[in-house]
């Protein structure tokens, strides 16, 4: 359009903004007004998805709850249940695909097994076929796949529970674990019982902290104590000292949580060092 131009605008009460509309607008400020036209009208949706759910559900005989919210976007790998109720809203969601849903759920831990299961033992490299054979699970000590938690790191020993993610399979979370509360509180139908099977043959990242009087050699003192005497790798030292004290962090490989606390409890006895402890991140 030029300056000068003659437009007809061609208005309706029934029009809504489009998604494409985002295409070829050119202000933020109008960009900002069709996003906020598309959320409520994503919601308004999806409010109408969630009866719709509700009364699908009741007729296959499910209770309607958060837990069923909760399994239903882990079955459709869905993030929320805003996206849940919104699919259904619009029929990405069919009744056919609703019962698959209640087939599986009348055997939910063998759904779990079918989604994380190792289906051809060849196809796994050595390292991580070990490393799968390290935890058990449920009561006849099933061989699944399943990945550590980052935000704890458990290691052989530690006591463990896996919960099952959405998109990630199988993590294995320390019962310590921050976010362990949150996790059997709000999802505990996705826990999933486990035990370390007796294996030293895999070494686990080991974090720790040593905290003392900084003096001249020490930190020789610690490494020789740990890799000398007590035969363990060191993956990373990192220490620093200020004003007469030192703080130092190591990542040991060790076997299991016993292995771990002898070599904790060595460097304990070091003159000089106050504290040792382990740090889950």
């Amino acid at each position: 359009l030029k300056s000068g131009d003659q437009i007809e605008i061609i208005s309706s009460s029934k029009q809504t903004p489009k998604e494409n509309w985002l295409d070829f607008v050119v202000t933020a400020k109008a960009r900002n007004k069709i996003k906020n036209s598309l959320k409520q009208e994503k919601k308004q949706i999806a409010q109408d998805g969630k009866e719709t759910l509700i009364r699908k559900l009741k007729h296959l005989k499910i209770f309607f709850s958060e837990a069923t919210v909760n399994e239903l976007q882990i079955y459709f790998e869905l993030n929320d249940s805003l996206e849940l109720f919104y699919r259904v809203g619009i029929g990405k969601i069919s009744n056919e695909q609703l019962k698959d849903f209640k087939k599986n759920r009348d055997s939910w831990y063998d759904f779990i097994k079918s989604k994380f299961i190792r289906k051809n033992k060849q196809e796994t490299p050595v390292v991580k076929e070990e490393k799968n054979k390290l935890l058990v699970f449920g009561e006849e000590d099933e061989v699944l796949d399943y990945k550590i938690a980052t935000c704890c790191q458990p290691i052989s020993g530690d006591k463990v529970f896996g919960f099952v993610t959405i998109k990630d399979g199988i993590k294995i979370h320390a019962v310590s674990c921050p976010n362990s509360i949150r996790l059997r509180a709000n999802f505990s139908y996705r826990i999933i019982n486990c035990k370390w099977k007796n294996i030293n043959s895999i070494d686990f990242d080991a974090l720790i902290e040593i905290k003392g009087i900084d003096s001249v050699g020490l930190v020789n003192k610690i490494t020789n104590i740990i890799s000398s005497h007590m035969n363990v790798n060191m993956k990373l030292v990192n220490f620093n000292s200020d004003d007469g004290l030192f703080y130092g962090r190591i990542t040991l490989l060790v076997k299991n949580n016993t292995h771990l606390q002898k070599v904790m409890k060595q460097i304990l006895k070091i003159e000089g060092v106050n504290t040792v402890n382990r740090i889950k991140e």
